[in-house]
């Protein structure tokens, strides 16, 4: 439904206009159970929030505020899941993963050449950065099917002009999904020990290796001892930090991607409630 602002709705969103407010009326619009609505944000200048809100019908006629929560719900957590579809996840999805991709393939062309003096715990260690190489190169085309799915539905929303309840829990599925693969993907690299003992291994074993095997090898204790340099280690650290604190007021660890979504979701829903509907300026 194509969002049209007649006299009545101009009207309507002076009549709630603070001084040196400027407004901004959503160029979609929401249907509940058979009803259509428009959302109007309010902002003060050199303010980069939003100070109010205002839900209204097409017509103009101001929306009760019992009635008008459940919409303005609606409106802003399908806009704020839009936001870090085409913001966050389009720049995860594209990350790279050369470094990974080139750790495994150093790793199993060398095994054969070292498998004879590997211990039980190389091996395993051997093993350990083998799978967080394949889990971090194979997560950025799980990210992009995800991406591709949530976008596919953020342009039908675009098309058919407005939300309906479900749209904006869809989008959000697709975020926790992602998130989690991105925060699995981090906490399974916190290896450190293990790349300490592959970096010790590769360099003070002997073995007979062609010269293109040394050549790997040399590459392979380059991006060993990038690993673990203190700036990458301390990003890696802040971003699994940055997970396990932006939402909670305690750190939690999350044990599985319905934790995940669980702990997340309670979040939004009481940043929408303390942050949102305050500035809601339906009566």
């Amino acid at each position: 439904m194509k969002v049209v602002q007649s006299t009545a709705v101009k009207k309507q969103i002076q009549r709630f206009k603070r001084f040196f407010e400027k407004t901004v009326i959503f160029n979609y619009s929401a249907k509940i159970n058979g009803q259509f609505y428009y959302k109007v944000q309010y902002w003060r200048w050199g303010k980069k929030d939003a100070v109010g809100y205002l839900i209204m019908r097409p017509d103009g006629q101001l929306v009760p505020r019992q009635e008008a929560i459940p919409v303005m719900r609606l409106f802003t957590l399908r806009n704020i899941a839009a936001h870090r579809l085409v913001d966050n996840l389009a720049r995860d999805k594209e990350k790279p993963v050369w470094m990974f991709e080139h750790k495994y393939e150093y790793l199993q062309a060398l095994h054969s050449s070292y498998e004879k003096q590997m211990n039980e715990s190389i091996r395993q260690d051997v093993q350990e950065l083998m799978e967080v190489c394949l889990y971090i190169t194979q997560s950025r085309e799980k990210l992009r099917k995800i991406y591709d799915r949530g976008i596919a539905r953020h342009h039908e929303i675009m098309e058919r002009g407005y939300v309906i309840p479900g749209d904006e829990f869809f989008l959000f599925d697709c975020l926790y999904e992602s998130d989690f693969i991105v925060y699995e993907g981090l906490r399974m690299q916190e290896i450190w020990e293990t790349i300490d003992r592959l970096i010790d291994f590769f360099s003070h074993t002997k073995a007979e290796l062609t010269t293109e095997l040394k050549k790997k090898r040399t590459k392979l204790l380059g991006l060993l001892e990038d690993y673990n340099k203190k700036d990458l280690r301390a990003i890696l650290e802040t971003s699994i930090t940055s997970f396990e604190t932006s939402q909670t007021s305690k750190r939690v660890v999350f044990q599985s991607a319905e934790h995940f979504k669980e702990v997340y979701s309670k979040a939004n829903e009481q940043a929408f409630l303390i942050e949102g509907v305050p500035l809601l300026r339906n009566t």
